[in-house]
Order: structure tokens, then sequence, then C-alpha cells
């Protein structure tokens, strides 16, 4: 081995044993790090050196000395304020805990592998609860999905395959207790939102971010081009239809309230911060109907379009990007159909008895007189 590369036993004051492997890396830097064990000390270099390797032919990416914990600060610094705070969040409570000592170079499958384990297996006490539950499926997802994509900007791509156990959607089923949850709305300003979220399907952002300028009443319709203080989620602008109910309430509204947003709470802009959701559970309760988010007003919208139009006119209402969003209401679509008599096909026999014919088929007496005087002059 070179000078630069192998162990050195040390001998500390207090008598304990130390072994230190040294190596020099892909770029030409010597390195050392301390082991309690000479075979662990071994097997530093070695692994060092085959990394070192790798890099210098172009197997491995670079920055591969450096610690998840130490890239993930530099990495936060890349993102959106938006999703910064977010990403930071998982981060704090689910990652780093777990992965922040390891090196990029050493997260691979196996390690990965036991993340989720961990994650699946690990007990969070939510705020207002007596005892710990575990994590969501979707919550695991949304830190996985945080993780790849910061390995993927750090230069380590690396799938993760998880898949979130399908569950059905809440939604408030029937027309009446659609009218008794919009009067359990206690607040003003939130039965508007909610009248926005189940008449036009509108987002929570972009009933936020819906302005006095982009209401149409003559014509009878919603322009959506902003979510809180950007675009939509889908990135595209669209037109949604008011409904006469809607719009009688929207009339209402906006001569008691001037403002350049159509809605605000209490006077101030809805953010993401804003709850929404319990306001939703106690207007439920209020109703006497099951309870649901208030995310779950624009599943409501949705259903209930899916058995009246196609639903290719569902999804341009609702701004879905992706049609396979779309699909979770075919079901909907397909019981609005059963319902067309145009689709009931009936192959009912006539009713009464058929009688067989005794002598064949009825002649015409002109044609049979006709052969019988042909016969007799043969």
């Amino acid at each position: 081995m070179p000078r630069s590369t192998g162990i050195l036993r040390v001998v500390r004051k207090s008598g304990a044993v130390r072994w230190r492997a040294r190596w020099v890396d892909a770029y030409g830097q010597r390195r050392s790090e301390v082991f309690s064990s000479e075979a662990a000390a071994r097997a530093a270099v070695r692994r060092r050196q085959v990394e070192a390797d790798d890099v210098r032919s172009g197997l491995a990416r670079p920055r591969s000395e450096k610690r998840l914990a130490n890239a993930s600060t530099e990495w936060l610094a890349t993102r959106s304020e938006k999703r910064r705070r977010d990403d930071e969040s998982r981060l704090k409570h689910h990652i780093l805990p777990f992965l922040g000592e390891l090196r990029l170079a050493e997260i691979n499958t196996a390690v990965l592998e036991r993340f989720v384990r961990a994650l699946e297996t690990k007990s969070a006490a939510r705020k207002g609860q007596k005892r710990s539950v575990g994590l969501r499926p979707a919550t695991i997802k949304n830190v996985l999905v945080v993780l790849c994509k910061m390995l993927g900007d750090l230069g380590f791509p690396t799938r993760i395959k998880y898949t979130v156990p399908a569950s059905g959607y809440a939604w408030i089923r029937s027309a009446e207790d659609v009218g008794r949850f919009l009067d359990g709305c206690r607040s003003d300003w939130f039965r508007m939102a909610a009248a926005l979220a189940v008449y036009a399907g509108l987002r929570k952002g972009e009933v936020a971010g819906l302005r006095r300028a982009a209401v149409d009443l003559e014509r009878g319709m919603i322009l959506v081009e902003r979510s809180y203080d950007g675009p939509t989620k889908s990135k595209h602008v669209r037109w949604v239809p008011i409904a006469p109910e809607l719009a009688t309430l929207l009339r209402r509204w906006l001569l008691a309230h001037p403002g350049e947003l159509v809605v605000t709470a209490d006077g101030e802009p809805i953010t993401e911060e804003t709850k929404l959701t319990w306001r939703a559970r106690y207007a439920c309760r209020r109703a006497g109907i099951p309870q649901v988010t208030f995310h779950q007003l624009r599943h409501t919208a949705a259903s209930h379009l899916a058995q009246r139009v196609p639903l290719p006119i569902v999804g341009a209402v609702l701004g879905h990007a992706d049609p396979k969003t779309t699909a979770r209401y075919a079901h909907l679509d397909t019981e609005s159909l059963a319902r067309d008599p145009r689709l009931h096909l009936t192959f009912t026999p006539p009713s009464g008895t058929v009688l067989p014919l005794r002598n064949g088929p009825p002649v015409d007496r002109g044609l049979s007189d006709a052969l019988e005087e042909d016969r007799k002059a043969k």
C-alpha cells in the first residue's frame, strides 16, 4: 500500500487501543477515520479504496464523503419557501434521525428498505391525542418523496417503491345533506368558502386566491387562475360555471363584503396555516352527517357532477391535469348511465300462444290455378 494508505495502531493515554484507517480519496486528498477494532479499520480502507476507484471511473458521483445531515442543509436552501417548510419538517422528524449520519454513498437499497420498515413501525403522537398512533401510509409516502427528491438533486438518484393502500374517498352523498352542512357552518366567511368548494369544486388555495374580478355573475362563470399567491396546482387557468344557487349566495356576499379578495377569514387572507378542516367537521356534527374535511367538499362536488355529466367534463371543471385523477369517479358515472332507459336492452318474447299451420303457408289462388292448368295441358 502507498504510505498514505493503510491502518495505524493508536494507544490512548487511558490505555485504550484504537485503529486509524488512512486512505486517499478520488481527488488525491488524504483521509482518516478511527475505529475500535483492526478488522473494522481494514474493512473501511478497502471500502474507501473501492469508492475512490468508482468515482475516478465515473461509476459513482462526487460528494460521496458528505453526510446526509450536512448535504440536507445545502439542499433546503435551494427549495422554494413554500416547499422548504414541509421538507424541513419531514427531514427533522423522520429522515435525519435515521439516515442523517450516513454518507450519501452509503444510502443504498438495503438501507432504504430498513428505513421504510422503521417508518411503518414508528409511533407518532399527534396534537390532541392521548396515545401514540402509527404513521399514516400517506405520511410515509410523502417522506419518501422528499428523500428521493433530495437524493436525486444531490446526484444520487434512487427510487423507493411504496404503495399507499387504496381507500375510499369521503363525500357528502345526499343533496339534502349538503344543504344541511352549509346551514351548519357558523361563520359566514366559512359558509361562503364551503359553498365555493361544494358548488364549484374549488380547492382551498383557489378559494383563498379568488378575486372579485374573477367572478362574472352576468356570464355565470368563475375564472380560476390563482392559488394563494401563486398559480393553481395544475398551473392551468380554467373557467368554472356558477350554479344558480351559488350565484345567489355570491351576489349577496359580494354586496355585503367589499374588497379585492372574495373570501377572507374575518378580514385576514386565508393561508395554508388557516385551519378549515375542524370547521368542516363541526358543521357535519351540527348537520348530523358523517364527517368530511374541507378538501372532501371538492370530492362532493365532483361526485355529484359525475352523476350528471361525462367524466371529461368533470375533469375540466375541477382542473385535473391527469385524466387518471378523474377516474376515481368512474363508478358514479357508470351508475348514472345504468339508470338511462336507453341502455336497458330487452329481449322479451311476445305474449300469447303460437299455433302451427296445418296445411302449410297460404298460397295465392291465382298462381295455384295457373299451375294446375299447365299440369293438365302436359
